[in-house]
């Protein structure tokens, strides 16, 4: 056990300890700024010192800090603000990346579901710079899309075309531009439904949940309809329910697809059994085509402008890389690797 004396001995150079942080702290720059921003008195940091000092290295990190992918504290977007409050509280406050990305994606919180590819969550098309492109029809596409946009028309646009030409990219656009104006959206993508309603068998108040979502919104968009299997139960009871209301409704129904709509209607003629009826398909292409305009999109594929030797310049942006494996290593001349990132 220590002996009185020793224990005070501690204590006095425990505090100078403490001053000499809290006056280290009182000439940085950063904490008289924060004390100035935030009414708050010197006096403080002397008083908390080992506080101010961990709020000092979180701003710290804030400064040098290029986005929340990069982010360096506990809490992505997130530093232990001080205020005073009788004492002194730390409270979780979001950084200037935080901020600015809750602002950019407020919009998103009208969407009911949301199957759009996370690299899209903003796009617009605006965005799209038509000085860059060179395909006449997809430029027209584009055109005829924000002619559609501006005219508020109730019946929505069926996008069609080949893989890969950008159709799930322009009806991106076009929900992120609804959903902007306050509209709520429903986007699904149609493989992904079928395995949600699957996975609500059984649970009444989830299925209904998912219908509601799909009967009701301002915007609903079916993406990618036609690769779904197709069965009695999905295109009678489910596919045909949620069409025949929104069109009774007038409410706003999109579509993309690899399909056109007589490509779609056979498509919809056999179950997974390899059952023909010829009646049920021609219903539902009958909504369909009440509900939505056909659009081909008819952007060439990047791959095959690419293979024809055809350099076209495009914007860049960020990936997220997942996996790389360098497979082959030419004297560090030439490299082949492997790598699985985001689109």
């Amino acid at each position: 056990m220590k002996r009185i004396d020793t224990l005070i001995k501690d204590t006095a150079e425990l505090q100078k300890e403490r001053q000499n942080v809290g006056d280290e702290l009182l000439t940085k720059a950063i904490i008289k700024d924060y004390l100035k921003k935030n009414d708050l008195d010197q006096s403080l940091v002397q008083r908390y010192p080992m506080r101010f000092l961990r709020l000092y290295e979180q701003l710290t990190l804030c400064q040098k800090c290029q986005g929340l992918d990069n982010c360096l504290l506990p809490n992505v977007g997130y530093y232990q603000a001080l205020v005073e409050d009788g004492g002194l509280k730390s409270i979780y406050r979001p950084c200037r990346h935080r901020l600015q990305f809750e602002l950019d994606n407020v919009h998103l919180k009208n969407y009911w579901i949301n199957d759009v590819p996370d690299e899209m969550h903003r796009v617009l098309l605006s965005d799209i710079d038509l000085t860059k492109e060179e395909d006449m029809a997809y430029l027209k596409a584009v055109g005829t899309i924000s002619d559609w946009l501006s005219s508020a028309s109730t019946k929505g646009l069926y996008l069609y075309g080949k893989v890969g030409t950008g159709k799930t990219y322009l009806m991106a656009c076009i929900a992120n531009r609804i959903a902007m104006n306050g509209k709520s959206v429903t986007f699904v993508h149609m493989p992904k439904l079928l395995v949600r309603l699957k996975a609500a068998f059984g649970d009444d108040d989830e299925q209904e949940r998912i219908m509601k979502d799909l009967r009701l919104v301002d915007l609903l968009v079916l993406d990618d309809i036609g690769a779904e299997p197709v069965t009695g139960w999905y295109r009678d009871e489910i596919l045909a329910t949620i069409l025949n209301e929104r069109m009774i409704k007038k409410r706003l129904t999109c579509f993309t697809s690899n399909l056109d709509l007589k490509e779609l209607e056979v498509n919809f003629k056999y179950n997974q059994r390899g059952e023909v009826d010829d009646l049920k398909a021609t219903r539902i292409m009958e909504r369909i085509k009440m509900l939505a305009d056909p659009l081909k999109i008819n952007g060439k594929k990047l791959y095959e402008l690419a293979r024809e030797g055809i350099t076209v310049d495009r914007a860049s942006r960020e990936v997220n890389i997942k996996k790389i494996e360098i497979l082959n290593n030419y004297n560090n001349k030439e490299i082949i690797f492997y790598t699985k990132c985001s689109r």
